[in-house]
């Protein structure tokens, strides 16, 4: 997504869904001009469903920042979703039926307000 009006967007929907996103282990490195960094972190994303808590999701985020006016800004971030080591093409985000139809409710947003990043 780009721009902060479509990412408040988005988060007023996963806090509809009463979910909770923790990022952790941050590991960036700034250039040598101190204008930039990039790196990754380590993201868990937990729905609240009738049958408990239900981590429906863990990700890496590749990130990209920027230093604007002294504060640091995402100029990217891209998250890549964990896969089975044994099977990497099961669809493991529709696996589980606890949170299934949570998870098509922010694919759908997602499709509605993000934008395709190509390399």
């Amino acid at each position: 997504m780009r721009g902060r009006e479509k990412l408040e967007r988005y988060a007023v929907i996963h806090s509809n869904l009463g979910s909770r996103h923790i990022t952790c282990s941050p590991l960036h490195h700034i250039s040598e001009d101190g204008q930039s960094a990039s790196g990754k972190a380590t993201t868990v994303f937990i729905l609240v469903t009738r049958s408990g808590y239900r981590v429906a999701v863990a990700a890496e985020y590749h990130d990209e920042l920027v230093k604007v006016d002294g504060s640091w800004l995402f100029q990217c971030r891209r998250g890549v979703i964990a896969k089975l080591p044994n099977d990497p093409n099961f669809p493991i985000l529709t696996a589980d039926p606890n949170t299934r139809d949570q998870l098509s409710l922010l694919e759908d947003a997602w499709k509605d307000l993000g934008e395709l990043i190509s390399d």
